[in-house]
């Protein structure tokens, strides 16, 4: 008689002989409907699980979970609470979000509360049990000034930052974007655009999502204009400032601009009727656009590979960051949408 196997139930069921193995073991990452098809199928074929490959896999199930439990998203806002408002809370929601899925425990820690005591800080979280590190160290390119004992702890990165130490860091695909805006555009009608930012901006994104417009320019034949530079992008421009963006508008004669400042896009559109369908935003925009291009840019997209890969650091025991190797960034590209939903 054929000895029965997991790869023979497998091939009964369409499954694959892992997914047989670790229903038999009760794996809660299994639907239950799975879990009950494969055992009502092994208990008709009269299959016995090996008691000691069992017990071995169980211990490396139960490791991997006590592992994730504790998590600590550090970042570098004066307070926790303060991480959960603003332009981070987004951040904050979504890590959230995603930890629950992922059955982790997540805590916050920013070191400004500990007047940036990095080994009180390390001493605190491998007190508690917490040996993974989500850092959201944001416009910070370099942190070794926080003293983390970086040798005990799993690290990934999340954003533009930091450069150093350097670890595993995921990031939007700026370039990508940039690219992609400009082609919706020109897909539009526009064969003159402008792109406007600000140094903050180009800061984090490293000239990328610029560097992403010119290049689709090159591609597509349309004259490219070097970036027009506000100061800020929070607050709208005095009375000089907005003539001044009005000028160099009229002067090259432009029919659509990309922008990552809302209130250039609001003066160009009362004062030059420029059609909204012509401005592309390399985020998602205010409520009152309804009808630009825009990067529909959503902090999970970034949070759950991260939070993924932080998992199978700790599970391979991967431990400490590096300060002369380079670094491997993840960079994720979004999509453009045309409407704003």
């Amino acid at each position: 008689m054929k000895r029965v196997t997991c790869k023979s139930i497998a091939a009964s069921l369409g499954v694959s002989a892992s997914t047989v193995s670790r229903a038999l073991r009760q794996d809660p990452r299994l639907k239950a409907e799975t879990i009950a098809k494969v055992k009502q199928a092994a208990e008709e074929a009269g299959y016995e699980l090996d008691p000691r490959i069992s017990k071995a896999y169980t211990q490396v199930l139960n490791r991997s979970q006590s592992s994730l439990q504790q998590i600590a998203l550090l970042h570098n806002k004066a307070s926790n609470q303060q991480f959960r408002s603003g332009p981070t809370e987004a951040y904050c929601a979504a890590a959230f979000r995603v930890s629950q899925r992922l059955r982790c425990s997540l805590d916050l820690f920013t070191l400004q509360e500990l007047q940036g005591n990095g080994k009180r800080l390390s001493d605190i979280l491998q007190h508690r049990g917490i040996e993974g590190l989500l850092v959201c160290a944001f416009h910070e390119p370099d942190i070794r000034s926080w003293g983390i004992d970086w040798d005990a702890f799993s690290a990934v990165a999340v954003g533009s930052s930091p450069q150093t130490p350097m670890m595993l860091k995921i990031d939007t695909d700026d370039y990508g974007h940039g690219y992609d805006l400009t082609q919706a555009l020109i897909e539009s009608g526009a064969d003159r655009i402008g792109y406007v930012s600000s140094p903050d901006q180009i800061t984090h994104e490293e000239h990328r999502s610029a560097a992403g417009y010119r290049s689709a320019c090159e591609v597509f034949r349309v004259q490219d204009f070097p970036s027009y530079m506000v100061r800020n992008r929070y607050q709208s421009g005095n009375a000089q400032e907005q003539e001044q963006l009005l000028n160099w508008f009229h002067s090259g004669k432009m029919n659509a601009i990309i922008s990552t400042v809302p209130w250039v896009a609001d003066t160009l559109k009362t004062s030059c009727a420029l059609d909204e369908a012509r401005i592309g935003f390399t985020f998602r925009p205010p409520q009152r656009f309804q009808r630009v291009h825009y990067v529909d840019y959503e902090p999970e997209m970034i949070v759950s590979p991260a939070l993924q890969l932080l998992k199978d650091q700790l599970f391979s025991q991967k431990k400490g960051v590096s300060y002369n190797e380079p670094s491997t960034t993840l960079h994720v590209r979004c999509p453009v949408l045309s409407v704003n939903t």
